[in-house]
């Protein structure tokens, strides 16, 4: 049986100090020990952004692909090879902006892998614009005055895309994020979890203590 440690390279992440990313990923480790799997069991396929570099940070298949289509390259992997456990990662910003069409379209087809959505509320990668899910009034180099747009809701808009399987979870909260993670794997279908995963460099609203609140 796979151990933690199976699942681990020598490839140090570069995550700001602090970041809830490093939370997600330990999440990820602990729950394919948890499932049963083996490193070639599992296939990690990511987009761009600072949540993109996880699939690098893994002992495992890997895929850091283009800007919003994790998901299109995931699909794929798992019609090629149903046997595999497909993980697809992206940011909100990767999937709530450029990659919006093709994560509705992944619900509505129900394809048995799991997306997990790291939530900032932020474009962390490029150095902190506003994302889809930044709050109104949120003031970032491209809204200096504040935004103006009202914030993408990421779980109604699964909801109306008829989601099989849909969870929320807080990166400090690790043993309930695994929880959530291994039960979405088992889900046969399409399953998502939106996870919020502060960043501590470039959004200063939406802190860990934000979230506790």
């Amino acid at each position: 049986m796979a151990t933690l440690q199976d699942f681990k390279n020598n490839v140090k992440p570069n995550w700001c100090p602090g970041c809830g990313d490093y939370a997600v990923q330990m999440a990820l480790q602990k729950a394919a020990v948890q499932l049963g799997m083996k490193p070639y069991e599992l296939a990690l396929v990511c987009g761009i952004g600072c949540s993109g570099r996880l699939s690098g940070y893994i002992y495992a298949y890997g895929m850091h692909t283009t800007h919003g289509r994790a998901l299109p390259f995931a699909q794929g992997l798992k019609i090629a090879n149903p046997e595999l456990n497909v993980i697809a990662c992206g940011g909100d910003g990767d999937g709530m902006a450029i990659g919006m069409g093709h994560t509705f379209h992944a619900i509505r087809r129900n394809i048995n892998l799991t997306y997990v959505l790291m939530d900032n509320h932020v474009y962390g990668l490029t150095k902190g614009q506003t994302s889809p899910r930044s709050d109104l009034g949120f003031k970032t180099k491209t809204t200096p005055t504040g935004n103006i747009e009202t914030p993408v809701s990421t779980l109604e808009m699964a909801l109306a895309a008829g989601v099989t399987f849909l969870a929320q979870g807080f990166s400090p909260q690790l043993q309930e994020l695994t929880d959530l993670i291994v039960a979405a794997v088992k889900h046969p279908g399409f399953s998502l979890v939106n996870v919020f995963s502060p960043c501590v460099t470039f959004n200063k609203v939406n802190t860990y203590e934000w979230f506790k609140d």
